[in-house]
C-alpha cells in the first residue's frame, strides 16, 4: 500500500521563501523615512494607483501597505487583493505570495481566482517553493487547482526532482476526489521509473486501476521503462501484453524502448 507524506495535519505549515531577513530590511526602509500618513482614504487611492501603474517598483507598494497597517484602520479584503495583483503586475511573485500569506494571517479568506491566478504565475516562472505555499492556502480554503495547472505543477515538481512534493500534493487530491486522469500522475510514474523505484511504481499504477483510472500508453510506457532500466525482462514483456486491456496500442517510443533493452542485453535477434 502506498503512502505519501502529509502535512496538513490539524495544522498549517508554510514554505516561508520570503525571508526574515528581507521582511526586517522593509521594517528598517520605512523606520528610516518619513512615512507618516495619516489620511487613509488618500492612502489607499496612491496604493491602488500604485498598483495599476507598470513604473512603480514593489517597495512603494509595500511602504502603502506597510502605513496602513501602522496608522489604521488596518487593511481589508479589497486592499489585499490590489497589492497582490499588483505585485503579480510587476512580476513580483514572491511578493504576491506574502501577501497571500498576510491574507491568511489577517483571517481573511482570499477569492479562489485570486490564489489561482497566483499558483499559475509561480508554475508560469517555475517557481516551485512559492507555488506549494500558495497550493497549500488553496488546500486549506478547500479550492482545486484546475485541471491543466495541476498537471503542469505535478509535471515541473517530478522534473525538478522534487518527487516526494509531487506525491504529496497527488495523494492530497486523490483523496479529496481532485484528481482527473492519468495525466495527472504519469509524470510521477516516470520520475519513480526513473529513478530505480518500478516496483513502487507498479503499486500506484495499480491503486489508480482500482480506484477506476484508465491507464494511456504512456502509463505503461513508463512501467516498461523502469523495468528495462533494471534488466527485470519478463516484467517489460508482461507489461507489453497488458496495454490492450485498456483500450490502447504501444507507441514507437514504447517499442524503441523495448529494442534498445534487447540489443543491450546482447539479444539482436
Amino acid at each position: 500500500m502506498l503512502t505519501y507524506p502529509c502535512r496538513i495535519c490539524g495544522k498549517f505549515r508554510f514554505l516561508v521563501s520570503f525571508s526574515t531577513s528581507c521582511a526586517l530590511k522593509t521594517v528598517d526602509f520605512f523606520e528610516e523615512g518619513d512615512t507618516h500618513v495619516s489620511d487613509y482614504p488618500e492612502l489607499q487611492r496612491r496604493m491602488q494607483s500604485y498598483a495599476t501603474s507598470e513604473n512603480v517598483c514593489w517597495q512603494e507598494l509595500v511602504e502603502m501597505y506597510m502605513a496602513m497597517k501602522r496608522f489604521g484602520p488596518p487593511p481589508n479584503a479589497s486592499t489585499f487583493n490590489t497589492l497582490r495583483s499588483g505585485m503579480l503586475n510587476l512580476g513580483n511573485l514572491k511578493r504576491a505570495t506574502f501577501i497571500v500569506e498576510e491574507i491568511y494571517r489577517s483571517h481573511f479568506v482570499p477569492s479562489f481566482s485570486s490564489l489561482l491566478k497566483t499558483l499559475k504565475k509561480a508554475v508560469q516562472v517555475g517557481n516551485l517553493l512559492d507555488g506549494l505555499t500558495v497550493f497549500e492556502l488553496m488546500l486549506w480554503y478547500d479550492y482545486p487547482p484546475t485541471e491543466p495547472t495541476l498537471n503542469k505543477f505535478i509535471s515541473m515538481l517530478c522534473e525538478a526532482g522534487m518527487v516526494s512534493e509531487a506525491c504529496f500534493v497527488f495523494s492530497v487530491l486523490l483523496r479529496k476526489g481532485y484528481v482527473y486522469g492519468a495525466y495527472c500522475y504519469n509524470p510521477i510514474l516516470w520520475a519513480l521509473c526513473k529513478s530505480g523505484r518500478s516496483y513502487i511504481a507498479l503499486q500506484l499504477f495499480y491503486l489508480m486501476k482500482k480506484k477506476g483510472f484508465v491507464h494511456n500508453v504512456c502509463s505503461y510506457t513508463a512501467l516498461i521503462y523502469g523495468f528495462s532500466r533494471e534488466g527485470l525482462e519478463d516484467d517489460v514483456f508482461l507489461c507489453l501484453d497488458f496495454i490492450p486491456s485498456d483500450s490502447c496500442k504501444p507507441n514507437v517510443i514504447t517499442y524503441m524502448i523495448i529494442v534498445k533493452f534487447l540489443f543491450d542485453n546482447g539479444k539482436f535477434e
